[in-house]
């Protein structure tokens, strides 16, 4: 389900605020989280039997709902534990995709986001490593294994509450947000309790104003380790045309069109689309580089760009997400410009202290 952009800014408010919405619903949040610790003390207890594949398996999930940067950890742990020799496979549910009884699993920069969903699209197109797509995370694993039989490690992307599928790495990916009020869905934005930080192997801390200096050190009051990263846009590229620019080339460029439209600016507009976890975050980044924006448009997170909506744009430029770019045939309006994101992190070290922690919990088998 796909809420209009308007109710999520309210309901992040409500959040926010500790609102009417979140005292209302504090009874709701409650019991929501008992189920789910529930459900996790019985598979760590071994009540219930955790699936375990043959491979190692990393999962990089959040405990706050959508927009920490987990799409781009994934990226970029894909992408360093191929050039480290590993072939990585992804598992995902594939929200928003099309719900089969079995896997579905691919390769490659043009599989269907309607089929696999618009993460994992964006991640295949990115990386070039196989996906499998499932609500049964273990099914997914087992069909992509036999698929891909050179993969030797599969990362579990959005897995952190799937309890069901056996798992050697936990990554916790956050942001300055932390964990919100501290209250479970629907009061409060957390998938489980604030507790289940605890129990992660790593946090992936996105730096913010008030916090860059993390580097491999515990959370307060916890010993589970921390790294800082940040999502920068590297470059742009325009599909329509093929051309790819950098930051500061992309800059000059918006300047020089602004420059030879100083008669008419209207010819100059530039426009920013994004439907993703924090829509707010892509306008500041692109602003933060320097680049003016004449109007923005804020989609809900997963929501398709639409021909219509491209239609309604007044612009000569238009800057979109990567995620949103596999969502439609931007090769279509050469108005498009494409941000490409990368992670940057705050201590190259995470990738020695992966590997280490995979060897020493016995994951490499």
């Amino acid at each position: 389900m796909q809420w209009p952009q308007p109710a999520v800014a309210w309901l992040t408010g409500q959040w926010r605020a500790r609102g009417v919405w979140y005292w209302l619903m504090q009874p709701v949040s409650w019991l929501y989280s008992r189920i789910v610790a529930l459900n996790r003390w019985l598979y760590d207890r071994q009540f219930r039997q955790r699936d375990q594949l043959s491979v190692p398996v990393i999962v990089v999930g959040n405990l706050y709902i959508g927009g920490t940067g987990k799409t781009p950890v994934a990226i970029a742990l894909a992408t360093a534990l191929t050039t480290e020799g590993f072939k990585p496979g992804l598992i995902s549910r594939g929200y928003g995709s099309s719900r089969k009884p079995t896997p579905i699993t691919g390769q490659g920069a043009t599989l269907d986001w309607q089929t696999f969903g618009d993460e994992p699209a964006l991640i295949a197109k990115r990386t070039g490593i196989p996906v499998s797509v499932h609500a049964n995370r273990f099914l997914a694993g087992c069909q992509l294994l036999k698929r891909f039989p050179e993969v030797n490690v599969i990362i579990s992307d959005d897995g952190l509450q799937h309890q069901r599928l056996a798992r050697d790495i936990e990554l916790l990916v956050e942001d300055d947000r932390g964990v919100g009020n501290g209250a479970t869905l629907p009061g409060g934005p957390l998938r489980e309790h604030r507790r289940a930080r605890d129990s992660v192997d790593a946090i992936l801390r996105r730096a913010s104003n008030t916090d860059t200096t993390v580097s491999g050190q515990a959370v307060p009051n916890s010993t589970v380790p921390m790294f800082g990263f940040d999502v920068t846009l590297a470059f742009f590229y325009c599909p329509a045309s093929g051309q790819k620019l950098s930051s500061t080339e992309m800059i000059e460029e918006l300047k020089a069109t602004n420059a030879n439209n100083a008669s008419n600016p209207k010819n100059a507009r530039t426009a920013a689309i994004a439907g993703i976890g924090v829509p707010d975050r892509f306008f500041q980044a692109l602003k933060k580089l320097g680049i003016r924006l004449d109007q923005t448009v804020a989609l809900s997170d997963h929501a398709p760009m639409t021909a219509a909506l491209l239609a309604s744009i007044d612009a000569k430029t238009i800057l979109i997400t990567e995620k949103d770019a596999v969502k439609f045939p931007v090769d279509l309006d050469p108005r498009i410009w494409v941000a490409s994101a990368d992670v940057h992190w705050s201590d190259d070290r995470i990738l020695d202290w992966l590997t280490k922690t995979m060897r020493d919990k016995g994951g490499m088998r």
